[in-house]
């Protein structure tokens, strides 16, 4: 059996996922099929940890932009997914939605300063984070 699996084709297909392409077209683009790249998923682990990485750098990155949005839409939008129960748009009213929204993004901003110190170290963690 001849395989196409390579760092090359990784990255390719990895670039695709980032930008939200789905994974089987970013396969089928790529230049394999869908079951190359499930196969692929199974047997190179490797291969599924850059998958996966690619996948929630984009989605880091569609969320920091959908908190940017001044439309009040787009936070709705990320609020009900992320959190169905207490975000159902059809239940919730706009004064209810506004204070869930306040507290997300509080919890948010706590858990990126977290980030922030984990990643620089406890040593400097006294630092002011704006």
């Amino acid at each position: 059996m001849v395989t196409k699996f390579n760092r090359q084709l990784t990255w390719k297909i990895c670039k695709k996922i980032e930008v939200g392409v789905p994974f089987n077209h970013a396969a089928i683009a790529s230049g394999i099929t869908e079951s190359t790249f499930w196969l692929y998923m199974n047997r190179h682990s490797e291969f599924k940890e850059a998958v996966n990485k690619a996948k929630s750098k984009g989605l880091t990155k569609l969320i920091g932009e959908i908190r940017l949005d001044k439309s009040l839409q787009a936070k709705m939008w990320l609020a009900e997914r992320w959190d169905r129960e207490n975000f159902n748009l059809a239940t919730i009213s706009d004064k209810q939605f506004a204070e869930a929204i306040e507290k997300l993004n509080k919890r948010l901003d706590e858990r990126i300063i977290e980030k922030e110190v984990e990643v620089v170290g406890p040593e400097t963690s006294t630092r002011s984070i704006n």
